[in-house]
């Protein structure tokens, strides 16, 4: 009877310690999900608007003015931008100069700072040869303002006080490149010969206004003739030879002296 109720009480505290509930311990930290960062999506592309023949496509005419100055012998480019603006063609398309030609090669010819540190390394290298070289190089770098000097017998100067300082009289023909004024003045003869490279074109310096000679390629009514002379001092008359190459190659078909 003694070792049943050994038995029993045994049993009891057996069941008693299985049934006993756990002490609280702490949850385990929730696992944080590592996750790759997210490509950014490419921005939305730009509608192309197609133009249809009768609409007309207003171009975002950005960027500062063109510069506005009259010489004897040249005009810069905002000054025919006066009249030469907002023309489209067929298209609808705006061909403008103000809004095509102010950011190309031409334009900022005098600008480009390649150019002038490859002019400055020169004279440095060569002092002797300083009024040669940038002569030379303002021919079709600077024509405006060279051809200027040319006419009064004098030699283009780049540095110091020439073209680039703002306070020269020249400055602003020259820092406008080789502009409209300049390559629809230059004359047929002698284009394509070898004469005519590194700047050998010619340019009637003799002439003033309002009969200075402005050529393009298409023919013009003679009252738009009137109408032009009136209003920028120059004649129009059709030159074919504004549509060839040789034109361009009078300055991009280059021989630079050595020493």
């Amino acid at each position: 009877m003694k070792r049943q109720y050994v038995f029993v009480v045994v049993t009891l505290v057996l069941v008693a310690a299985c049934t006993t509930p756990p002490s609280p311990t702490e949850s385990p930290p929730t696992a944080t999900v590592s996750t790759r960062p997210k490509n950014t999506p490419p921005p939305t592309a730009t509608a192309i608007i197609t133009s249809t023949e009768g609409t007309i496509v207003e171009a975002g005419h950005l960027g500062l003015p063109l510069p506005f100055q009259q010489g004897e012998l040249f005009s810069t480019s905002g000054a025919c931008a006066v009249c030469h603006t907002k023309t489209v063609d067929d298209a609808g398309a705006d061909v403008s100069i103000d809004a095509n030609w102010r950011s190309t090669i031409m334009a900022n010819a005098a600008r480009d700072p390649y150019w002038q540190a490859s002019v400055r390394a020169e004279v440095l290298e060569n002092p002797d040869l300083a009024l040669v070289i940038e002569d030379r190089c303002a021919t079709c770098h600077m024509p405006m303002a060279r051809f200027t000097l040319f006419a009064n017998d004098e030699q283009g100067k780049v540095f110091g006080s020439g073209f680039v300082d703002p306070e020269s009289q020249l400055h602003t023909l020259a820092m406008d490149g080789v502009s409209c004024s300049l390559c629809h003045q230059v004359r047929e003869t002698g284009l394509g010969l070898s004469s005519s490279y590194s700047g050998g074109f010619i340019i009637d310096t003799g002439l003033r206004s309002p009969n200075r000679v402005i050529f393009g390629p298409y023919t013009i009514d003679n009252r738009l003739t009137r109408i032009m002379q009136n209003s920028s001092g120059f004649r129009p008359e059709q030159g074919l030879h504004l549509s060839g190459s040789e034109l361009c190659a009078s300055c991009h078909t280059l021989y630079t002296p050595y020493v």
